[in-house]
């Protein structure tokens, strides 16, 4: 979770390591759904499935966009958007080496 610091008196070094210590954890979140990823392909692939499934992509979009401030949805659509075309990607990818390995 983010818990926000106590933003007055802070200087940009401590915006940026607040930065920073925000981008690690989206670093080992980031690793840990990729490894989600991987193993739903798997699944997918064993059961004929395709990679993309829209529903559930509209599904995420709306669960990750529902009760944001109105100027914040556009930027977590855009954000899942661009987290789930990689999913897809590293699935095909890892689809690719499975069928050719």
């Amino acid at each position: 979770t983010c818990a926000l610091p106590i933003w007055h008196d802070m200087t940009l070094e401590d915006y940026r390591a607040e930065l920073d210590a925000i981008d690690k954890t989206l670093e080992d979140c980031f690793v840990r759904r990729m490894q989600t990823v991987a193993k739903i392909g798997e699944y997918k692939q064993q059961h004929g499935m395709p990679t993309l499934d829209p529903g559930r992509e509209a599904e995420v979009l709306q669960k990750h966009t529902a009760g944001l401030e109105e100027d914040l949805k556009p930027c977590m659509e855009d954000f899942f958007k661009a987290v789930m075309a990689i999913s897809r990607n590293y699935q095909d990818r890892n689809k690719s080496l499975c069928q050719n390995g």
